[in-house]
């Protein structure tokens, strides 16, 4: 059964599932307090690894006039069914911009006048890799974002693949 095939309910709980990252977000937390700690880096990206293998997923804050706003409307995004929507970016004072990602419902709570997708954590690399306008992605855009530029983003996305414990 594909995702389009869901009932609303199952929809609803898979959704729930995805965004179960307690422990990817206590790992992001620890690598943002220990002001970049290598140690500490290296387990934030085997802890996005993970997750992508258990089939977690990141909400993405977008603009859709199909999908109504805020954390009580996140929706799994499906190619074919939303195709009129675009990415919402926060832009650094450097000038470079980065796609809006949210770990938990919470903290996508903090842009609730913003449309969001659940997308699988590999899905949402791809994408920030292959969006030419975009530099990378902002965990939890606000007060305590933690921007991952294209070269982490290359990092984790090789872990994904390889499968790799460091």
């Amino acid at each position: 059964m594909g995702k389009e095939e869901f009932t609303a309910e199952e929809k609803q709980q898979f959704i729930e599932y995805m965004r179960n990252n307690k422990a990817l977000e206590k790992k992001l937390k620890r690598w943002d307090r220990s002001h970049n700690n290598p140690d500490y880096f290296i387990e934030m990206i085997e802890a996005m690894a993970k997750r992508d293998e258990e089939q977690g997923g990141l909400i993405i804050s977008v603009k859709s006039d199909e999908i109504p706003t805020g954390a009580e409307n996140i929706e799994f995004f499906i190619l074919d069914k939303y195709k009129r929507m675009n990415m919402n970016y926060a832009e650094a004072p450097s000038g470079k911009k980065y796609i809006m990602v949210f770990i938990s419902r919470k903290e996508f709570k903090e842009c609730n006048d913003t449309s969001g997708i659940v997308m699988f954590i590999g899905d949402v690399i791809d994408l920030a890799l292959i969006t030419e306008q975009t530099d990378g992605i902002v965990v939890n855009a606000g007060k305590h974002g933690i921007a991952f530029d294209r070269v982490i983003l290359r990092a984790i996305k090789e872990c994904i693949e390889l499968k790799i414990n460091l």
